[in-house]
């Protein structure tokens, strides 16, 4: 976590810290994204991406002051919107499943480019 933390690329201002953890699900993919946002300081959005399956988990994290422009819900809307699935939350953690997840690399590839 610390490594992803310390390498994650600035995109217009915000770090952008994404992570895929196979070995995990459910709630300790919250507790991570909480973990890694803590650890990350301030304008840091957050993707944690589970055991991809039919759908794959993840779950959007944004520090409270990048709530107002990046809403971590409507984040997690628009990377649904891309990859099919669903998912919910309000505007600092939000969390679903993505049906058309080829790969870990296109999905943070899609999330950078959210900031962009």
């Amino acid at each position: 976590i610390d490594k992803a933390v310390q390498t994650a690329p600035v995109t217009n201002g915000v770090k952008v810290v994404a992570l895929a953890l196979e070995d995990i699900a459910g709630k300790e993919l919250l507790e991570v994204a909480d973990v890694v946002r803590s650890k990350a300081g301030s304008k840091t959005a957050v993707l944690i991406l589970g055991e991809p399956q039919e759908s794959t988990p993840f779950v959007v994290a944004v520090t409270k002051d990048l709530a107002e422009s990046f809403s971590a819900k409507e984040l997690a809307k628009k990377l649904t919107a891309v990859f099919g699935g669903g998912g919910g939350g309000r505007k600092e953690l939000a969390r679903g499943g993505l049906k058309k997840c080829r790969s870990g690399e296109e999905v943070f590839q899609a999330f950078k480019n959210l900031f962009a």
